[in-house]
């Protein structure tokens, strides 16, 4: 913290636990400790307790062309995007923040307008400041949350002590006491692949954990018959079974269709590929059991 204090003597005068105030520089971005940042900020943290809280089944840092969703979920046929909005380029990055209010608000207006023309409601949450009764008042007050839940069974404290937590420290622990397989932790947290893999390689320059991708990546290839392939099931548009194959490349060969597109069906990204429904065979399985 040297680096931080205006007399570089006080770091000698006086240790912890001291009753005397020293002088710190200012900045406006605050100062993040190297072992406890996450990349999450107080109100996302907070949202995403919320939401768990609600029992929500929901996707945060939602990929949605070339933006990330805050929070994606999917509940009563529809679907909403739960926005936690901070400050000037609030959830866009540190990339944006040398842009004006007005770029910024541009780019909120046209994620929104993407996002109604793929028929997903936006809720935006006024999180201007990063604190309990400020962010609880916004959410209290939100027409549509309180159409859509039960807001007075959340335990707001808990949503601030969770804001406060480290989340790599989470994924690490989940990845060492419980489980290697990223798949699960993605299910476990409601986070993006890419969100959890960050969060590991973090986790082992800390020292938390031992996250190697490429003998993961060797080990799950083993595991699948020497390849990353998934069985999936076509679809009509009425959800009536239409044939299965070995992967979405066998798919995308036999009837022209792009993988990516197959893909992003049976993620729930999109509704169709080449005027048919998809799903993993797993996830198809699993479907006609339990409606068995």
């Amino acid at each position: 913290m040297i680096i931080h204090i205006v007399n570089k003597d006080d770091a000698l005068k006086y240790s912890h636990g001291s009753d005397n105030k020293i002088l710190f520089k200012f900045y406006n971005k605050g100062i993040c400790c190297p072992k406890c940042r996450d990349g999450l900020t107080y109100p996302n943290k907070f949202g995403y307790n919320l939401l768990e809280q609600l029992g929500v089944d929901f996707v945060s840092e939602y990929k949605f062309h070339n933006y990330k969703l805050d929070f994606y979920f999917e509940l009563n046929g529809k679907m909403y995007d739960l926005e936690m909005d901070g400050g000037l380029g609030h959830k866009n990055g540190n990339r944006l923040s040398k842009l004006t209010p007005e770029e910024t608000k541009a780019m909120d207006d046209e994620r929104d307008k993407l996002a109604k023309e793929n028929g997903i409601e936006v809720i935006r949450i006024d999180c201007l400041k990063s604190e309990l009764k400020h962010i609880k008042n916004d959410i209290l007050h939100n027409e549509k949350l309180n159409e859509l839940f039960n807001l007075q069974t959340i335990n707001w404290l808990d949503c601030h002590i969770f804001a406060l937590s480290n989340m790599v420290r989470k994924i690490c622990n989940l990845y060492n006491h419980v489980t290697k397989d990223i798949k699960e932790i993605v299910n476990m947290t409601k986070m993006s692949k890419t969100t959890i893999r960050k969060y590991l390689k973090q986790g082992t320059e800390l020292g938390w954990c031992n996250y190697d991708p490429k003998s993961i990546m060797i080990e799950t290839r083993k595991n699948n018959g020497g390849c990353n392939k998934r069985k999936i099931i076509q679809l009509s548009l009425t959800n009536e079974y239409i044939a299965e194959y070995q992967s979405m490349s066998e798919a995308e060969s036999q009837l022209n269709i792009k993988n990516t597109h197959i893909s992003a069906c049976c993620k729930r990204k999109r509704k169709t590929a080449g005027n048919f429904k998809w799903m993993y065979y797993k996830e198809y399985i699993e479907q006609q059991n339990k409606s068995a």
